[in-house]
C-alpha cells in the first residue's frame, strides 16, 4: 500500500488521487469530472462522494482491477476534520477499511492465481 501522500488542503487531494488514478493506469474520469468545481463547492461535492452508493460502487469495480488506487475517502479520514468534514470522517474511515479488503483480497487472488508468491 502506498503511503498517504502529504497535502494541505482538500483541492490538493483531489488533485493527489487524479494523479495516483493515472499512474496505476485507472482513467479517473469520472471523479475528475465531478470535482471540477470552485473550491467553496468542493466539500459539498466530497461529502457527496463518501455517501453515495453509485460512488462506492464504481471504487468497488474498479479496486477489484486496480488495488492501488487512493481514494479520496483516504484523505477524508485522515484530514477530514481539519477540513469542516467531521460528518463524513466515519463514513469515510469505514469505506478505507472496506476498500483495503477489496484490495488485499484481490492481490491474495493474483498471488495464487499467478504463483506469484
Amino acid at each position: 500500500m502506498e503511503k498517504l501522500p502529504k497535502v494541505n488542503n482538500l483541492r490538493e487531494a483531489v488533485e493527489e488521487v487524479i494523479k495516483n488514478n493515472q499512474r496505476e493506469g485507472y482513467p479517473p474520469n469520472r471523479f475528475r469530472n465531478m470535482t471540477r468545481v470552485h473550491n467553496n463547492e468542493l466539500p459539498s461535492v466530497c461529502r457527496s462522494l463518501v455517501n453515495s452508493r453509485d460512488a462506492l460502487s464504481y471504487l468497488f469495480d474498479a479496486l477489484r482491477s486496480y488495488p492501488n488506487l487512493l481514494t479520496i475517502e483516504d484523505f477524508i479520514a485522515h484530514y477530514g476534520e481539519q477540513w469542516g468534514l467531521k460528518d463524513v470522517v466515519e463514513e469515510a474511515n469505514k469505506r478505507v477499511q472496506l476498500y483495503d479488503e477489496i484490495a488485499q483480497k484481490t492481490a491474495i487472488f493474483y498471488l495464487k492465481r499467478f504463483g506469484m508468491n
